[in-house]
């Protein structure tokens, strides 16, 4: 990618996103393709940007009655520079992204959204939802957490596994995006507990100081039952609530024949 170019993306993505530098290099090394980006440049500035990443789905519904493999595109950041706001720009420029997916061939696009309502006025539905719940602690003799890092990744990943193929739909992560997923938290700060009962684990959380991010387990309860989730708010799929994922067709397809279901918030 040209020098230029690339040094104007990392300005865009820190004053849109907050995000350090130590990240902001971690991103455009291990989860930003040339294929999956679009923007727009005004006067030779890059006015916004939408920035995507084909994600993986085990699928069964009436479409797929029998589980089968499906790639979607997640828009994961779209951002547009102060100086060119309240123009359109994300509009377009989504609108632009939507299309190029729909002749790639994909039949709709997903993303997690900031306001619900600006993306309902862009043609978008929502999926899922959750609803965000304060960790009241309540102690427990069988139950306790230890923190995770690297060499717990492939039990994280199993337990993710085994809970996601309990449901139709679910997200399908390889070891890679484990570890991609796992040092994108845990650079800005974010920390990841195993939950053990009678030290088997069972479960898993992701979180930063007040949110719990990611919550995986066979059992809701679990988490209620671990001192270092308490008073954190945790998200918890849910049939109303705040919007979760976001869809748009990006071809002729009926967004009623899809519920997915996504265990992450990005």
């Amino acid at each position: 990618m040209d020098a230029q170019l690339l040094k104007q993306l990392k300005d865009l993505h820190k004053i849109a996103f907050g995000d350090s530098d130590l990240y902001i290099d971690f991103f455009f090394e291990k989860r930003f393709t040339r294929d999956n980006f679009f923007y727009k440049k005004i006067d030779g500035e890059i006015a916004g940007v939408v920035y995507a990443r084909l994600m993986e789905f085990s699928i069964t519904n009436s479409l797929h009655p029998k589980p089968s493999v499906l790639h979607l595109p997640f828009l994961t950041g779209i951002a547009t520079h102060p100086n060119f706001r309240y123009k359109g720009i994300a509009k377009e420029l989504i609108d632009q992204t939507i299309e190029e997916y729909g002749k790639r061939g994909y039949p709709l696009v997903l993303l997690s959204p900031f306001n619900e309502e600006f993306y309902k006025n862009l043609g978008f539905t929502t999926v899922t939802y959750v609803e965000r719940v304060k960790i009241d602690y309540e102690m427990s003799d069988n139950l306790f957490a230890k923190l995770i890092d690297f060499s717990l990744l492939d039990i994280v990943k199993n337990i993710y596994d085994s809970v996601a193929k309990e449901h139709e739909n679910h997200r399908v992560r390889t070891p890679e995006e484990f570890k991609n997923i796992w040092q994108a938290h845990s650079q800005d700060g974010g920390l990841g507990y195993l939950i053990y009962e009678n030290e088997t684990p069972k479960a898993y959380f992701f979180c930063e100081e007040q949110t719990i991010t990611e919550y995986i387990s066979p059992a809701k309860n679990l988490i209620f039952h671990i001192p270092e989730a308490a008073n954190k708010t945790c998200l918890f799929l849910s049939n109303s609530g705040e919007a979760h994922i976001m869809a748009k067709p990006a071809k002729n397809f009926n967004l009623t024949d899809f519920n997915v279901f996504l265990y992450e918030k990005y």
